[in-house]
């Protein structure tokens, strides 16, 4: 993500024809790139202040490795107001499970990671450093740490996941890019017929922009982690225990200081949970 940041504002430079420097990032500055990102990136204020947000990071950083004195970024506000999302139902995520793609191995195998994240609840980051080393057979589990939050997570092999883990004895899988994967998902989608139209509200420039799309024009990689805790939620997994798995904070006291599970009673919700599917 920084490295998209970094990318964009290149391009806010040559397009605005202003030199980036730590003096230059001023409310000037911050007027340009946010319009910028609206008006000619076309990005809802919740990605572009996802931008925003990595900027005032390293600012910070910068700051304290005494790059720079400037204190200007600290006005920057980012919008955290997200517009309407998806998250597939379990009637779509059958289909898309049972999808015959036999004759086309690109869009198999990009079936096959979007499951493996609606199986799992990963991060797509996270699911590109998934390694056969993370896999304990013997235990059914999966073991890894979290990129973003450096939280050790336990993902139990349900029925539906060790039925894909088949197809993938080696462990290994061949990840595309997270744009690749996001643009070849949705042609996974259309096959699975999820061409209905569907009325979304997001935030554009500080005002609620509705728009109609198809369902398959809104699959993506985050989709398939928001599938995981939905379907787990209609299945009956308590959110304290979808949290366990997906490495969410708690939320509120409960979950907090009382609702505690132990590694077998996750299992146990988990694997009677999914075997529905």
């Amino acid at each position: 993500m920084y490295k998209r940041t970094l990318n964009s504002l290149t391009e806010w430079s040559a397009f605005a024809n202003r030199a980036l420097s730590y003096d230059t990032i001023d409310e000037a500055f911050y007027q340009s790139y946010v319009g910028w990102l609206a008006m000619h990136c076309k990005l809802t204020d919740a990605s572009a202040g996802n931008f925003i947000k990595n900027l005032k990071t390293f600012m910070k950083w910068a700051r304290q490795k005494e790059y720079h004195t400037s204190m200007m970024y600290e006005t920057f506000y980012r919008d955290k107001r997200t517009g309407d999302t998806i998250a597939l139902t379990v009637e779509e995520l059958r289909r898309m499970r049972d999808l015959d793609l036999t004759s086309n191995p690109r869009l198999a195998r990009t079936r096959d990671l979007f499951l493996l994240q609606c199986y799992t609840g990963m991060r797509y980051g996270d699911l590109c450093w998934l390694e056969a080393r993370h896999f304990d057979e013997g235990a059914g589990l999966i073991r890894y740490v979290t990129q973003k939050t450096d939280t050790r997570c336990i993902v139990h092999i349900t029925r539906p996941l060790a039925a894909l883990l088949k197809r993938y004895p080696s462990r290994l899988f061949e990840f595309p890019s997270d744009v690749k994967q996001n643009k070849y998902i949705k042609e996974v989608a259309a096959l699975a017929d999820m061409g209905q139209p569907i009325t979304i509200s997001q935030f554009i420039s500080s005002k609620r922009v509705e728009e109609v799309f198809r369902r398959d024009e809104l699959v993506t990689t985050h989709v398939a982690r928001r599938t995981f805790v939905t379907t787990s939620l209609r299945f009956g997994v308590p959110e304290a225990v979808i949290g366990a798995v997906t490495g969410h904070a708690a939320q509120g006291v409960l979950q907090q200081h009382y609702a505690k599970f132990d590694e077998e009673g996750v299992r146990e919700i988990i694997v009677r949970a999914w075997d529905q599917l």
